[in-house]
């Protein structure tokens, strides 16, 4: 069975790199983000969105993601509902698809969910892994100008709205540092890979000793007691859409392999 791997980190941390790298290393991909902007294309949640958030959302058959990034923000009941309407979809796509790519044969070794509020909604208990992407601040808000145009002040609130990324940090099984060159971040990924594959073939369970399972200052956190799980005791990935839809970024759509 494929070692599920929760993959996360804040605003700007840079998940989709190392989603990225470990897909070239054999990983298959489930991002929350791109499933919940696929069902936002299904006609059955967008009119539910247009008819319980306001027409204006929905603009030729497509949602302002825009408009609703600005609506969600200022509105936490209108947040609350628009989760409502997205995550069950978002759940039944997630479910479907992990559970076709473990009947491929091969299956892949890892799977990794993407998953932005992972820690925030509970979802590291679906897991047989955690692994937390950690940058500055200051980097993230640098990034997110660069490829959204969001204002500082934005990000800041964005990144304000999660678990604080040192929280999340303390409590992963793995932290990957992308605070400086890609070179850097590559070379981290490749200790990484190895760890997972060595936690796939004990089942998923942890290590017998507790401690790091990638060695090296910036790549692994500690272990976190009390993950591991009895075999077939297995949660499924129930993923959640992002809180507030981010209004750039492509919309790859499904599971990917390398």
């Amino acid at each position: 069975m494929s070692l599920r791997v929760g993959l996360t980190g804040n605003i700007g941390s840079g998940k989709s790199s190392v989603a990225r790298l470990l897909l070239e290393r054999g990983a298959a991909l489930l991002d929350a983000d791109a499933l919940a902007r696929e069902a936002t294309h299904d006609p059955t949640v967008l009119d539910t969105i247009a008819r319980d958030l306001g027409s204006e959302l929905v603009v030729g058959g497509r949602l302002d993601r825009a408009a609703t990034a600005r609506r969600v923000f200022a509105d936490p009941a209108a947040r609350d509902r628009l989760n409502a309407i997205v995550h069950p979809w978002v759940r039944r796509a997630s479910a479907e698809r992990a559970a076709a790519l473990e009947r491929d044969d091969p299956a892949p070794p890892v799977i990794v969910f993407d998953v932005p509020l992972l820690y925030e909604n509970g979802l590291e208990r679906g897991m047989d892994a955690v692994v937390v992407v950690d940058a500055p601040l200051e980097a993230r808000v640098r990034r997110v100008q660069a490829r959204s145009g969001l204002e500082a002040a934005d990000i800041r609130a964005r990144d304000a709205a999660q678990m604080p990324l040192s929280d999340k940090v303390a409590r992963a099984d793995f932290v990957v540092d992308n605070g400086g060159s890609p070179e850097a971040l590559r070379e981290q990924v490749d200790a990484l890979w190895p760890a997972l594959l060595a936690r796939a073939e004990r089942g998923g369970r942890g290590p017998d000793v507790p401690g790091p399972d990638v060695p090296g200052p910036d790549v692994p956190g500690p272990d976190v007691p009390g993950r591991d799980r009895p075999e077939g005791d297995r949660p499924g990935p129930d993923l959640p859409g992002p809180d507030v839809p981010e209004p750039d970024g492509p919309e790859p759509d499904g599971p990917e392999r390398a």
